[in-house]
C-alpha cells in the first residue's frame, strides 16, 4: 500500500519506523512519553502545579524560570508558527525541486523514468486532496498496487499474473519441502555482487542442492543497487541501507548519495520453473508448476522460523552464522551441522565434477593396450584435461579396429577409456575467466578419474541436518562451479540455465510490448540493441576495448551496430537459409525476423545502458540510441507494480528486450551481458546475431 506523499510515494503509515512514533500509541494515557522517545521508556511522572513561590522553596539553587506564558505559549500561538514554518518549507520546496521535475516529461531524462504522476497542481494540494487515501497522491503508483478489475479481459496495462511462487510458503508447506529431501544445504551468499552474478550464484546452489538431495537455504533478500527516481521513492517501498551493509566495502569511496541501496525480498527479482513443463518455453510468467518440487528451496528466514528462531537473526551479508542460525530454541531439536573445508572444495590439481564416472571391471582375459595407456596417462598428467579430439586420434592409432570411434557420438570412446581410467569432463566455453557464465557453447575433454573429486560422491552420504560450504565459489569458476562427466548433467544443468530459471511475473511480456515499440519505430526493418556497460566499469576500467571515455565508448558502440547491419543485410539476401543455432537443447530457429528488411544506417536502436550524465545520454540519443525511459510507458509500469521503482528490476526488462532484437552486442565480462546472450541462445536467435566483445 502507499501512503502520504510530500512530493514522493511513501508506504502507509511512512517510513518503516517503531510502532511509538505513531500518533496512535500516544492516545493511550499509559503510552505518553514524548515521540522521539523509545517505547519502553518510563513515562515521566506528573508533575504537581506549584506556585512560584513554593517551587522556589523547594529548589533554592535553580534559577528563575521564564513566565509560564513565555515557556508555553498558546496553542494558536504555535499553530500559527507551524502554518508559517510549512508555508516557507513547502515555498523552499517548490523553488529547489519544482514540480516539472516529477512530470513524466521532464523525468525522463534527470531520472531514467517517467516518475509517478501528482493527483494536484502542488504538493500542499495533492496532500489536501488525498482525503485519507494516500494512494491518490502518487496516482500512477497506486494504480499499479490495485489489483485489475473484475472485468478486465487483457492487454497493456493490467497487473501481471502472479501465481505463487516457489519461496511463497506457509512453515507446514516448508516443513513438507524440507521432508521430501534429506536435509539443507547452505552456503555463503556474495550479497554485494549485482542480481546477475546472483543469478548465476543461486543457480550453481540449486544445481549442488539437487545432486544431493538437499533443501537449499537461499537469502531472504538481495540489495539493489539503484532508484529510477529521487531515492526517497525507492525508500518508501523497499528498506534503505548502506551497501557496505552487502558485504563489501567498496562503496564507502564512493559520494554519500552513491552509497545508497535497497534490502529487497529476493522473490522479486526470479521465479523458478519446478518442475518445468512438458514444453519447456510455454508460459514464462507462470511460475512454479503444481505437484511435487523439483528443486527444494526455502528462504533463511523460512529456516530459522521453522526452527523457532528469529527471521530477524539473518546476517545483513550473506553468510551463514552456525553460532546464531544453529542455536536450539525451547523445545526443539538440535541441528547438527557438516562443514566443508573451502579448500577440500577443489584441492590443488583437481576438479570438482557431478559425480565419478563409472569404472568397469576387466573381463576375464581381457588386458589393457600398455602404449595406450601409457600415452593416455602423459596426456593427462596432473589432472590436465586433454582435448577430445587429440584423445580419439590417439586412441586410433593403437586400436585401429576399435568400433564407433569415427562416429561423434560420445559412448563407445567414453565407454572404451573407463577401463583405462580415463573419464569424460564436459562444461561449457567461457569468456574472460568465466565472468559471463554462459551456457550456448559445449566443450568436452578427457582426464583421470583419479583427479577429479565427485560431489555427489563425497556429500551425498552425509548424515548431518545442514551441509555448509563456506566461502566464495563463484569468480572464475565455469557454470555451476563443478564440470560434469556426462553430457546428460550438462544438459540437465544448462536447461535449469535457460529454462527454469525465469524472470518474475510481467517482466517478458512488458519486454514484449517494448521489442513490438521498437520495431514500429523501424518501420517493420529489423531492429538492433546494445548493452552499453558503464557505471563501476568506468572506475574500474573495465569498459569495452578500454572506451573509459564516453565519447570513445560511443564510437565502439556505432562500429558493432555498422557490424550488425553489414551481418543482417547477409542474412536477409540468404533468406536467413543457414541458419545458426547454439549449443543449446531443443532450441529451435527463431524466426521473428525471416522476411524483414534489414536495417538502414540511421535506424533507432535500443540501448541498455548505466550511463547517468544527462550530456552523455543526449549524445547517445542523437546518435540514435533508444533508451528504457524514451519507451516504457505507465501501462508498463502498473503491469510490473512497485519494483519498478528498482533499476536492478528494470534491468530485468532491459534484459528482455534485448533478447529480443534482431542483432544484439553485448561486454564479454558483464554478468547481464551473459544472462542476455543464454536467453537468445534458448529463444533460437542466429549465433551471428549475438556478439560478446
Amino acid at each position: 500500500m502507499l501512503g502520504g506523499c510530500d512530493g514522493r510515494c511513501v508506504p502507509a503509515g511512512g517510513y518503516t519506523r517503531p510502532y511509538y512514533a505513531h500518533e496512535e500509541y500516544y492516545k493511550s494515557p499509559a503510552h505518553a512519553s514524548p515521540p522521539n522517545a523509545p517505547r519502553n521508556a518510563p513515562t515521566p511522572p506528573a508533575r504537581a502545579r506549584l506556585s512560584p513561590a513554593r517551587a522556589r522553596a523547594a529548589h533554592p539553587h535553580d534559577r528563575q524560570c521564564p513566565a509560564a506564558h513565555m515557556r508555553h505559549p498558546p496553542r494558536a500561538v504555535l499553530l500559527a508558527l507551524a502554518g508559517l514554518a510549512l508555508l516557507l518549507l513547502s515555498l523552499l520546496t517548490l523553488h529547489f525541486f519544482p514540480l516539472a521535475r516529477f512530470s513524466p516529461s521532464a523525468t525522463a531524462r534527470n531520472w531514467g523514468w517517467p516518475a509517478p504522476p501528482l493527483a494536484d497542481d502542488t504538493l500542499l494540494g495533492a496532500l489536501k486532496s488525498s482525503g485519507g487515501d494516500p494512494t491518490r497522491v502518487c496516482e500512477e503508483l497506486g494504480q499499479a498496487l490495485a489489483p485489475p478489475s473484475a472485468h478486465a479481459q487483457g492487454g497493456e496495462g493490467q497487473r501481471a499474473r502472479r501465481g505463487k511462487h516457489v519461496l511463497d510458503k506457509t512453515l507446514e508447506e516448508v516443513r513438507a519441502t524440507v521432508a521430501r529431501t534429506s536435509g539443507y544445504y547452505a552456503r555463503d551468499w556474495s550479497l554485494w555482487l549485482g542480481w546477475n552474478n546472483m543469478r548465476y550464484i543461486i543457480e550453481t546452489g540449486l544445481n549442488h542442492a539437487l545432486l544431493l538431495n538437499r533443501t537449499l537455504v537461499l537469502p531472504s533478500f538481495v540489495y539493489a543497487r539503484d532508484c529510477e527516481f529521487p531515492h526517497e521513492v525507492c525508500s518508501a517501498f523497499e528498506h534503505r541501507v548502506n551497501r557496505a551493509e552487502s558485504g563489501s566495502e567498496e562503496w564507502r569511496n564512493l559520494p554519500a548519495e552513491d552509497q545508497d541501496g535497497w534490502r529487497i525480498p529476493i522473490q522479486l527479482m526470479f521465479d523458478l520453473r519446478s518442475p518445468a513443463p512438458a514444453d519447456p518455453d510455454q508460459d514464462q510468467d507462470q511460475g512454479q508448476g503444481q505437484g511435487q518440487e523439483r528443486y527444494a528451496v526455502i528462504t533463511t528466514a523460512q529456516f530459522l522460523l521453522m526452527h523457532g528462531l528469529s527471521a530477524a537473526l539473518e546476517t545483513p551479508n550473506g553468510q551463514w552464522d552456525s553460532a546464531a542460525y544453529l542455536a536450539r530454541a525451547p523445545g526443539a531439536e538440535q541441528l547438527t551441522l557438516h562443514r566443508i573445508d573451502p579448500g577440500q572444495y577443489q584441492p590443488q590439481g583437481h576438479t570438482v565434477v557431478d559425480r565419478l564416472p563409472r569404472k568397469p571391471e576387466l573381463a576375464e582375459g581381457e588386458e589393457l593396450n600398455d602404449g595406450l595407456r601409457q600415452r593416455l596417462h602423459a596426456l593427462t598428467a596432473g589432472g590436465g584435461h586433454a582435448d577430445w579430439g587429440v584423445v580419439r586420434h590417439v586412441v586410433q592409432q593403437f586400436l585401429p579396429d576399435a568400433d564407433g570411434l569415427d562416429d561423434d557420438e560420445d559412448d563407445a570412446l567414453v565407454g572404451l577409456l573407463a577401463a583405462y581410467d580415463i573419464g569424460p569432463v564436459y562444461t561449457f566455453r567461457g569468456t574472460q575467466q568465466f565472468l559471463t557464465k554462459l551456457v550456448t557453447g559445449g566443450e568436452r575433454a578427457f582426464m583421470r578419474r583419479e583427479y577429479m573429486r565427485g560431489w555427489a560422491d563425497m556429500y551425498a552420504g552425509v548424515r548431518e541436518d545442514v551441509l555448509w560450504l563456506p566461502g566464495e565459489h563463484h569468480n572464475g569458476w565455469p557454470p555451476g562451479s563443478m564440470r560434469f562427466t556426462s553430457l546428460a548433467a550438462r544438459t540437465q544443468y544448462q536447461s535449469l540455465v535457460v529454462r527454469d530459471m525465469i524472470f518474475p511475473p510481467g517482466v517478458e511480456e512488458v519486454g514484449e510490448h517494448i521489442a513490438r515499440r521498437m520495431r514500429e519505430r523501424v518501420e517493420g526493418r529489423m531492429w538492433m540493441a546494445i548493452h552499453m556497460r558503464r557505471g563501476d566499469f568506468v572506475r574500474l576500467g573495465w569498459t569495452i576495448a578500454g572506451a573509459n571515455a564516453f565519447d570513445s565508448h560511443l564510437r565502439r558502440v556505432q562500429q558493432q551496430l555498422a557490424h550488425g547491419r553489414r551481418m543482417l543485410n547477409e542474412r536477409a539476401e540468404k533468406r536467413w537459409e543457414d541458419f545458426q543455432l547454439a549449443d543449446v537443447a531443443g532450441a529451435e530457429p527463431w524466426e521473428e525476423f525471416v522476411g524483414a528488411q534489414p536495417p538502414r544506417d540511421n535506424d533507432p536502436f535500443y540501448v541498455a545502458t548505466d550511463e547517468k550524465d544527462p550530456s552523455n545520454l543526449d549524445k547517445l540519443r542523437a546518435a540514435g540510441g533508444v533508451l528504457i525511459s524514451d519507451i516504457v510507458t505507465p501501462d508498463d509500469r502498473r503491469l510490473l507494480g512497485p519494483p519498478s521503482v528498482l533499476t536492478d528490476f528494470m534491468g530485468l526488462v532491459e534484459q528482455s528486450v534485448m533478447v529480443r532484437a534482431a542483432f544484439w552486442a553485448g561486454h564479454s565480462i558483464s554478468s547481464v551481458s551473459g544472462t542476455v546472450a543464454n536467453q537468445r541462445g534458448r529463444r533460437g536467435c542466429d549465433t551471428r546475431t549475438t556478439a560478446l566483445e
